[in-house]
């Protein structure tokens, strides 16, 4: 049987690195031309263009790795097919599924090591990239956010601020009411500055006004140069502007972004979703050897035109499929966990079906 295993895995892998290339040379020159006109516009040197067309080479292997394999598996079974060898494969007494074994294991180790090839490898760069290619196309973020509302310590504060510095970490105008556990309104504190002690992990309110409401209904006052509170202690990251993209972000930013959102009490549903697709799309390069194992067995004629529309239709309709659930959870519809599984589920269950019906 491990004669048939190396037989199978030779002539898939040569298939494999061949389409790999010529999808991730395909991905490039989308990206290249969709920001050409930009690049001409902005006089960006050719040398920065390769720079940044560099940076998303990881983001574009990404991509092509289920095509690749989709691709490579289909026209494979399709020319051991067309060439009459599965009849002896079969005839030998092998099932369809033990001889595709080693192939559905490499979508898994594919599948496994792509998870981290993104954690580890494509976001970094991904970051690099976009931060190049925005300064090279004019576009400067703000180190400031204005008109900032957040909500600490699961409800009980509100903090509002005219600017947040994030180079200084300062807080302009602050304007803070504390409520108590019953929920009842105990404290509002408005400042001129507010800045962050690294030390005491605290933000220190400078030219303080402290308003205090008592439980009679009275309510007293209170003027401080400085003054802080240990429930005030809400990170200044928090602060930042919300327009953060997570898929810039590794899984333990991911993770820590959604906990700020949550905690501010800010719309999360659609990051939570991107966080778990990140799971999801590790099964992507097993799924679509699922799919594409059967179907390469029906081919005899054009192999490779129609192992190539097989694949490229394949993995559009999957990449849809996956939108849509994304679309549908951030709306409510779905849940995130739920939105980011549906594709790999629904096709999962499509290929074991065409894997257990496929004749041998």
């Amino acid at each position: 049987m491990k004669i048939f295993d190396y037989y199978l895995l030779k002539i898939i892998f040569p298939i494999f690195f061949i389409a790999l290339l010529l999808f991730v040379l395909l991905l490039q020159l989308v990206d290249l031309f969709g920001n050409l006109n930009r690049y001409l516009a902005y006089e960006v040197p050719i040398g920065l263009i390769g720079q940044i067309q560099l940076l998303y080479t990881p983001k574009s292997i990404q991509f092509a790795l289920p095509i690749a394999l989709l691709f490579s598996f289909a026209y494979g079974t399709g020319n051991l097919h067309a060439q009459n060898e599965l009849i002896s494969v079969f005839s030998s007494g092998i099932s369809l599924f033990r001889f595709v074994m080693p192939l559905l294991v490499f979508g898994l180790i594919v599948g496994w090591g792509s998870f981290y090839f993104e954690d580890r490898i494509v976001i970094p760069t991904l970051r690099t990239k976009d931060q190049i290619s925005s300064l090279a196309l004019g576009f400067h973020s703000s180190d400031t956010n204005a008109n900032v509302t957040r909500i600490g310590d699961q409800g009980r504060v509100i903090y509002a601020a005219s600017v947040y510095s994030e180079v200084s970490r300062e807080l302009s105008r602050p304007s803070i009411l504390i409520w108590d556990g019953q929920g009842s309104l105990r404290t509002r504190v408005l400042a001129d500055s507010a800045y962050w002690d690294p030390l005491r992990e605290l933000w220190v309110f400078r030219g303080v006004s402290i308003y205090t409401f008592e439980s009679e209904g009275t309510i007293t006052t209170e003027f401080k140069n400085e003054y802080t509170n240990l429930l005030l202690d809400k990170r200044p990251q928090d602060f930042s502007q919300v327009e953060q993209n997570i898929e810039n972000m590794d899984l333990v930013q991911a993770q820590e972004r959604i906990e700020q959102l949550v905690a501010s009490g800010l719309p999360h549903r659609r990051e939570q979703t991107l966080y778990f697709e990140r799971f999801s799309f590790a099964l992507t390069p097993f799924v679509v050897g699922l799919l594409s194992i059967p179907l390469g067995g029906r081919f005899k004629k054009n192999i490779l035109l129609v192992s190539l529309l097989t694949s490229l239709g394949f993995a559009v309709l999957y990449f849809i499929v996956r939108m849509l659930g994304g679309l549908l959870a951030t709306l409510g519809y779905l849940s995130p966990q739920l939105g980011a599984w549906a594709g790999v589920v629904l096709f999962s269950l499509g290929g074991i079906l065409l894997l257990a019906f496929s004749r041998t």
